[in-house]
Parts: C-alpha cells; structure tokens; sequence
C-alpha cells in the first residue's frame, strides 16, 4: 500500500472507543431531574409507592421498569434520575444485539458502524432520558428481535424459549408494543416447518410457557389492584379513555393528513433528523449514495424482510391506536429504520457510503449531546407554571388541563383542579365566587372546541415556553386571568 495513503482501519479502535466513552459520559450526564408531565409524574410517584389504583402508575403498570426504577433508586438515585438511569443500562446493553443481527450481513468493522448509527441517533437518546418506559422498551426490542434470530438459528429449544421471555419483559416494560408479536408467531411458523417429531407438543408446550410468562407480570398487577375483576375494570376504562378522549385513533382528524403527519413529521423530521437541518442534508446525502451504487442481494434477505415486517405492524398499531401528537411513539420505527437503511448502505462497501455514515454518526452525536444538556437543565414550561403561581397569594384557583398533576407533585400552594367542560367549569366559578380565577390556555382551547367563545372572558398574564421536541403538548403553557 502507498504509505501516502490515509489508512482509515488503523484509527477505527480509537475512534470508536472515544466515540463510545462520549456517548456514555453525554448520557449519564444528562440524567433527566424533572416530572413535567402527567404520565412522567405517574411513573415517578411509581418509584417511592406501586398502586396502579392511584395511577401510581397508570394501567397497565409497567411493573418491569418500574421495578428497574427502584432498584436504582434503592441504591444510587431517587425519583426521575432513577428511571432515567435504568432506561440508559438498558439502552447500553442493546449494542450487543445491535451488533450481532448487524453482522448476519456485515463485516464486524461496519457492525460496528451500525451500533453507533443507532445510539447516537440524537431524538431517541433525549426521549430514552426521561423517566418514561420507551427507552427501556426500545432496548428491549432490540434484545428479543436478536433472541428470535438465535432461536431460527440454533433450533433448539432453549433457545426457542428465549424470545418467549424477552417479549414478557416487553410488554411489562410497555404493552404498546404489543404488535411486536407478530414476531413470535414467525417464531412459531419457523418451529413449525422443522418437521421435527412431536413438533405439536413442542408447540403447545411453547404457546402455553408464554402465556405463562405474561400471566406473571399480570398477576403481580392483579394483586396490586385487588384482583383480576378491578384489573379487567382499569384496563377497560383505561383503554376507552386512550382510544376516544385522547384522540389516540385515527377518527380524531383526516387519514391522508394523519398518514403524512406520522410518516414525514414523526418518523422523519422529528424521530430521525430531531428537527435540525443540518442532520437532513446529511440524511440527503445517505440516501443519495445508497441510491448512487447498485447492491448486490442481501444474504439472509428472509430475516431482513421479517424485520421490515416487524416495523410495518408497529408502524399501522401507531397509525391507527397511538396519539400522533406526541412523537415519542415512533421511537421503534425510527430507531429500525435507519437500522434497515445503514444495512443496506454498508453492504455496498463504498468508501463514499462510509463516509457519509461517519458524517451521519458525528452529526447526530453532538446535535445529540447538546439536546441532552438542554433538556436536563432547561426548566419544562409546567414548571415555570408551578414557580410563578408559587408566588401568587393564595385567593387564586387555577384551572388546568394536564398540567395539574404536575403542580400536585410540586406541592403548589395555591388551589388547582383539572377540567374539560364548560358548564362544570362554570358551576366551579360559583363555588369559588370569592376567589380569582386562573385558567391555561389548554383549558380554554378544549372550551373553544366545545363552541365556545372566549373573547373578552380572559386577559393574559404570563406565557412559560420550553423545547418543544422534549414535550410538544406541554412546552407551551400561556397563564390567562379569568375576568368575565
């Protein structure tokens, strides 16, 4: 070789460790100290007291983070550090499968590659530091997709019950992930085509050890709550007010408009690219070299479509029953995504293509580390809402949609209460006549869709802005004084 030439491979084992110790130290020093919304602080108060009654937390209480939360809490962190540090172990140990599934198609060097295309997609890793259950169950899928390929692989079945028990702590981490099943029964199809003797015992044997390994985590909850008829009543009221009050289903506006809402600003602008432009010219240029040179067929091309079907149903579950309004839904898709496309690309084994992934990585990781810094040190709106009304004389009532279980986890003085309907809202006035009234502009945005008319009602006193990729709903909050 000309000793002119830059010989990249030599640099890869620093790179990479500088890279991965970067990574590391930008995550867990960004641990997330806040609860700044309903579901967050539902999690939190999960951590110092389990009672899914209390929505301590919500059904179907994800008693598998939790009980990763308590354990850290127990030892090195309290309250939302310590669920922000549990998703982070989980989202760390997902390298090895990451690894692994990569080099079914891959040299290690380009394995590698993926691994850190993955980690340092910059919106994941923000939203994997809140103390919410997506960054563990991301990891998790990375895990029990890994364990299902080791089951096609091995075809023994010690190894066909491992994806039994990685799909458990899934849906105990996150149960709207359940379209992940569609995987198991792959598994079960794969089973089924060996021609093995006695293969429909062998079957049932598994169908049955799997519902088992849900019925653990479902009991424990059941025992929570004070049985399976209180856990069915929950999980029915639950689920009513997810599908039609949330405006979780796609009946809450037009498909086409849901369809593209989901597709180019969830997936895309917001899940790949964290809304920077500087990450879509890059992502430009990715596609535009994965399209520039031909690729020769992918061997295991059947495992790569599963994975791509895999997506695809999680892809309709979050079309049809999540609300698109948050985007932190779409973790799995976009996380898979730019998985399936970084395979396809490094299978080229283009100088060019290499380059452009090592951009893509660089890029991502310090638009990343930024974010991350941002949201562990940037007050969330609620909580400038919970300071400035601190600071108020306690003849005040403030009126809230959301926002309220934030201000009771902060120990607001003043007087607070969550509603929807006008005509109650006003039946409270009266029973607060002596009292000034202060209402969020969330509240007053459900009475419009309610018909009514506001002008003239309310005068503004103070507006609380935070990031909205951290928290589209909630980064706005405008403080208005009830005057009519």
């Amino acid at each position: 070789m000309n000793n002119n030439t830059f010989n990249f491979r030599k640099y890869v084992p620093v790179f990479s460790i500088m890279l991965a110790i970067f990574l590391i130290y930008s995550r867990f020093s960004s641990l997330y100290p806040f609860a700044a919304t309903w579901d967050q602080v539902d999690f939190v108060l999960a951590v110092r007291d389990f009672d899914v009654l209390n929505m301590q937390p919500h059904f179907p209480g994800y008693p598998f983070f939790i009980l990763g939360g308590r354990m850290i809490g127990a030892g090195l962190y309290d309250g939302p550090k310590a669920l922000s540090f549990f998703n982070q172990l989980l989202i760390l140990s997902s390298c090895i499968p990451i690894f692994l599934l990569a080099r079914k198609w891959l040299s290690p060097l380009s394995s590698l590659m993926t691994v850190f295309v993955v980690q340092s997609l910059s919106y994941p890793a923000v939203i994997g530091l809140q103390p919410m259950s997506e960054g563990a169950a991301v990891a998790i899928v990375f895990w029990y997709l890994w364990s299902i390929n080791l089951a096609i692989e091995k075809q023994r079945l010690i190894f066909d019950i491992l994806p039994l028990v990685f799909f458990s702590f899934l849906l105990g981490i996150r149960l709207s992930y359940i379209s992940y099943g569609v995987g198991l029964l792959y598994l079960l199809y794969r089973i089924w085509k060996r021609n093995e003797p006695y293969r429909r015992i062998q079957l049932f044997i598994l169908v049955l050890f799997a519902a088992l390994l849900q019925f653990l985590w479902i009991g424990a909850i059941a025992v929570n709550v004070g049985g399976f008829s209180t856990l069915w009543s929950i999980a029915f009221g639950f689920s009513e007010g997810h599908f039609s009050d949330w405006g979780g289903t796609a009946e809450a506006e037009g498909f086409i408009l849901r369809i593209g809402k989901l597709i180019f600003f969830n997936i895309i602008w917001v899940g790949i690219l964290s809304e920077s432009i500087w990450l879509l010219i890059a992502f430009l240029g990715l596609i535009a070299s994965i399209c520039w040179k031909s690729s020769e067929k992918l061997e295991s091309l059947s495992f790569y479509r599963f994975l791509v079907v895999c997506t695809g149903c999680y892809f309709i579950w979050a079309l049809f029953a999540q609300n698109i309004d948050k985007p932190r839904h779409i973790l799995p898709i976009a996380l898979w995504v730019i998985f399936l496309l970084v395979i396809k690309a490094l299978q080229k084994k283009s100088r060019v293509i290499s380059l452009m992934v090592i951009v893509w990585i660089v890029g991502h990781t310090f638009i990343g580390y930024h974010l991350q810094k941002l949201q562990a040190s940037e007050q969330p709106a609620v909580y400038q809402l919970a300071e400035y009304v601190s600071s108020l004389e306690k003849d005040w009532v403030l009126f809230t949609w959301e926002e309220t279980r934030s201000l009771s986890y902060l120990n607001v003085p003043i007087k607070h209460k969550r509603v929807f309907d006008y005509q109650l809202f006003l039946s409270d006035i009266l029973l607060n006549k002596n009292q000034r009234i202060l209402i969020t502009n969330h509240v007053l945005e459900g009475f419009k869709q309610q018909g009514i008319k506001i002008e003239g009602k309310v005068k503004e006193l103070q507006t609380f802005s935070s990031n909205p990729l951290f928290d589209p709903i909630y980064s706005n909050i405008v403080l208005y004084e009830w005057v009519e």
